[in-house]
């Protein structure tokens, strides 16, 4: 496997948790933008 694969698997995983994330807790939102 290619780097860009997997960078791309990463970032598709951690755009993933933060999209259930803000789906679950839309009022946190804001906090999580500044944890990344």
């Amino acid at each position: 496997m290619s780097v860009d694969i997997i960078l791309g698997i990463i970032l598709f995983c951690v755009f993933g948790v933060c999209g259930v994330i803000s789906l679950v807790f839309p009022k946190r939102e804001k906090t999580e933008d500044h944890i990344v």
